[in-house]
């Protein structure tokens, strides 16, 4: 019985040890505010993700339920494979759907979400190019929206079908004018290739291959 009485549960050491104070939850919910995580080790508010106050070899996340960032260990090292992905070290392309890639979440996890110039539709569960036709009818184009309040889709970028004024050969581009649009082999390939990007050129909706997506 005397045994029992004095046993201290280590966990409960644990958790007052992560146990924020007054001050730091206030700081935490401040960096919060900001898209930052707090470090108790230098009171700073830091980048999720990024070295942060922490070691070679590791990596300043968040954690679930806590306010505050935590040093963790990171697992995926590997230029070609930096993104952990169903518990596996994945490469950003290649293991979504397509027009969409791997990105990461504040606590260092991988998810899908559609690439840059595209946008998500709830209707079809698919990434569409921004500004051309894509689901739309004949006189509407694609064009990205806020985010619905309830999105359990986890996607952050979502799109949907506008009307338009534009004449044939033309699109609407995100000033809200219509221009002309290219044509052709070339622009066609570019607009199938994953690293094409539709650019304003000289009044003209053309197509460039760039190096990367939407960070």
């Amino acid at each position: 019985m005397l045994l029992a009485c004095c046993f201290r549960d280590p966990s409960k050491k644990k958790h007052k040890k992560n146990k924020l104070s007054r001050g730091n939850k206030k700081k935490a919910k401040n960096c919060r505010k900001r898209g930052l995580l707090l470090s108790v080790q230098d009171r700073k508010c830091h980048e999720p993700t990024s070295k942060g106050p922490c070691n070679n070899g590791e990596w300043f996340v968040a954690v679930k339920r806590k306010l505050q960032g935590f040093c963790k260990r990171k697992q995926c090292t590997s230029e070609e494979k930096p993104i952990m992905s169903n518990g596996t070290c994945s490469a950003v392309y290649g293991s979504c759907p397509q027009s969409s890639r791997l990105y990461l979440n504040k606590r260092g996890k991988g998810f899908c979400d559609c690439d840059d110039g595209f946008s998500f539709n709830v209707a079809d569960n698919t990434c569409h190019r921004e500004h051309m036709q894509g689901p739309c009818a004949e006189t509407k184009s694609w064009k990205c929206r806020k985010a619905p309040k309830k999105n359990k889709k986890g996607h952050r970028v979502f799109g949907r079908c506008k009307e338009t004024r534009c004449g044939d050969g033309e699109v609407e581009w995100s000033d809200n004018k219509c221009y002309k649009v290219d044509s052709g082999e070339i622009f066609d390939k570019c607009l199938e290739n994953r690293d094409g990007e539709l650019v304003l050129v000289d009044g003209v909706v053309t197509c460039n291959i760039v190096a990367s997506g939407r960070a």
